[in-house]
């Protein structure tokens, strides 16, 4: 289980106790993970579904909280170029991940991936914690959707909720996620 330094207090739009019950929320599924797998690896090799909903409910947590801190940070020009090369702008790409959250319907993420094979960067639906998981991917950001992450600061303004989780995303935390790029060689 991590710790998020970097949500600090007052993470802007959300109030601290809104914070904190969705923190504990992933304090919970590692708890529960941890008990569950443990069981599980005692009794079969085979991981069974609900271990294996709660570990993808970890990571995507984990690139959901582990991206925000207070006010965001933009960038850095080799991402940015990155992003528009991928989708054509910035804003499209966050468009995308606003779009992905809602075609996952009301319990689900907007996931900013990188494929393995061509450290091509796109975006994901995921449903719930399994349906649509991004084998071959790499998570970059994740978009939580579930109404816990929004509901007791924004009730059922979710559109208002996802604009405010992108303006506080640390896009180099982002960027710092992704696989190093390959060097055009030596400098002249």
């Amino acid at each position: 289980m991590k710790s998020f330094p970097n949500l600090g207090p007052g993470l802007q739009g959300f109030t601290d106790h809104a914070l904190g019950m969705h923190l504990s929320l992933y304090v919970r599924e590692a708890a529960d993970f941890e008990r569950l797998a443990g069981v599980n690896r005692m009794l079969t090799p085979v991981e069974s579904p609900k271990v294996s909903a709660l570990r993808n409910a970890i990571h995507l947590h984990e690139a959901f909280f582990g991206n925000l801190v207070r006010g965001g940070a933009p960038p850095s020009p080799s991402f940015a170029l990155r992003i528009k090369e991928s989708f054509g702008s910035f804003e499209m790409m966050t468009q995308a991940l606003t779009t992905a959250v809602n075609n996952a319907g009301e319990s689900g993420w907007g996931v900013l991936c990188e494929t393995d094979a061509l450290s091509q960067l796109e975006v994901i639906s995921i449903r719930g914690h399994a349906e649509g998981s991004p084998f071959g991917r790499r998570i970059l950001f994740a978009l939580d959707g579930f109404e816990h992450a929004y509901w007791t600061d924004f009730g059922p303004a979710k559109i208002s909720y996802l604009t405010t989780v992108l303006l506080q995303v640390d896009w180099r935390a982002v960027e710092s996620r992704t696989l190093p790029t390959p060097s055009a060689g030596p400098p002249p």
